[in-house]
């Protein structure tokens, strides 16, 4: 068997605990969060890493280099002059750097990454063209994946001079305003979808929210956003016939009819709407029922948008006891996945029974853990208004709107979009 060749800097190792035996307290601190002793190929420096740490715990001042080699000396069975000798030469190489403890224990921990990230591509190379069990396979890279994610938080080191920087970029690319949702009621209350962000839709049956789902998504594909839209709810043949009725108005649904009963007119919509529909980036999935699917193909395909209808019919995750629980931790699991993944998430999410008859529009899974609308940036909460054909948008929850704020719409028969309220607009 061929031992792969991984990224190695045993003189980095060396450089950064010479600085690091020169630097205060407050350095090492630092460092310490940023860097551990796994990060070191030489079994040797990682030692004296952890001995320098220990001296700062134990004494609470700069170690004597001569005794921390004598430590490791012990520790790893190297000899005690070849161990002074190392450490020696390293802090005459390291003079007066201290200075730099920080950056090289940065420079260390990004090459802990990336033989992290070698070692996954490796292994999941040498189990794809060994092992029959090709699921096995996908589940054994997800977790090497999920592991990457662990030490990608680890990695934080929480500086505001990046945070600063990519607002600045944001504000001079236009990113900052967000992109049109395609709902006029969701860019008044949340200014637009933006990236990392959890967008929420609940309310009973039939008021109206696959339609809002389907109109975000139409809207995303014609400007040429990439949508991933998991449709549980409806088999995907009849999502098709919504996204078409958003585009065309409800004679699409005519689609799904024994006879077709168009005019010249309804089959050149449909022609138009069809190839708008096939040569975007908008995906319909059904398959990926669980939320290691969806992140598996989230990662791969890394889309703008990802649509789920509707959450609660997700697969309960690992060590789910009940369905509230899995309700909480699949939305934790999604929230995590648009911050990561950098994209806008848009949830789909059915009003428990009780609830609706409570009128307290809480969510399904809302008993115990953090709740759907405490994850969102922005909760829209549709109810059937009081007037033929009206139904009301009440904001629940949003970062730049008042709570409660309301919005009356029907859906015109005509185009199938959602649209203000207006005097005698039935559905």
């Amino acid at each position: 068997m061929t031992t792969p060749t991984v990224p190695r800097d045993v003189d980095l190792e060396r450089s950064f605990v010479a600085c690091a035996l020169y630097a205060d307290g407050p350095t090492v601190a630092t460092c310490r969060e940023i860097v551990g002793a796994s990060a070191f190929m030489s079994r040797f420096w990682a030692v004296v890493w952890e001995r320098v740490v220990g001296w700062w715990d134990a004494e609470g001042t700069r170690p004597d280099p001569m005794a921390v080699a004598r430590q490791a000396a012990a520790i790893t069975g190297n000899e005690d002059r070849r161990a002074c000798s190392d450490v020696t030469a390293a802090m005459a190489d390291g003079m007066a750097m201290a200075a730099f403890a920080v950056p090289r224990a940065k420079e260390l921990r990004e090459l802990q990454i990336r033989r992290e990230l070698y070692s996954v591509g490796y292994e999941a190379t040498k189990a794809a063209a060994t092992e029959p069990d090709i699921d096995g396979v996908i589940a054994f890279t997800q977790a090497r994946l999920e592991q990457l994610d662990e030490l990608r938080a680890l990695d934080e080191t929480g500086e505001l001079a990046p945070l600063a920087a990519e607002a600045h970029r944001r504000m001079e690319t236009g990113e900052a305003k967000g992109w049109p949702s395609g709902v006029p009621f969701v860019d008044e209350w949340a200014y637009g979808l933006h990236r990392g962000d959890c967008y929420l839709i609940g309310g009973p049956s039939g008021m109206g929210k696959t339609w809002m789902a389907c109109q975000i998504a139409n809207a995303q594909a014609d400007a040429g956003r990439s949508v991933a839209f998991f449709t549980y709810d409806m088999p995907p043949l009849e999502l098709w016939t919504r996204l078409i009725a958003g585009r065309i108005g409800i004679r699409a649904y005519r689609l799904q009819g024994a006879t077709f009963d168009w005019s010249a007119d309804d089959w050149q919509a449909y022609e138009a709407a069809r190839q708008a529909l096939e040569a975007s980036n908008l995906r319909v999935l059904n398959q990926s029922r669980s939320m290691e699917q969806v992140a598996r193909y989230v990662r791969r395909t890394c889309p703008d948008v990802v649509i789920v209808d509707f959450v609660q019919l997700l697969e309960w995750p690992e060590g789910a006891t009940g369905v509230y629980h899995a309700a909480q931790r699949n939305a934790e699991l999604l929230h995590t996945l648009g911050q990561r993944a950098d994209c806008a998430i848009v949830a789909v999410t059915q009003m428990s029974r009780g609830s609706i008859r409570a009128g307290d529009g809480e969510i399904q899974g809302a008993a115990d853990g953090p709740r759907w609308d405490q994850i969102a940036s922005l909760w829209v909460h549709i109810t059937r208004g009081e007037a033929k054909g009206e139904y009301v948008l009440t904001c629940r929850k949003a970062r730049h709107a008042p709570t409660g704020a309301k919005a009356s719409y029907c859906l015109s028969s005509a185009t199938g979009q959602m649209q203000p309220m207006k005097a005698g607009a039935l559905w």
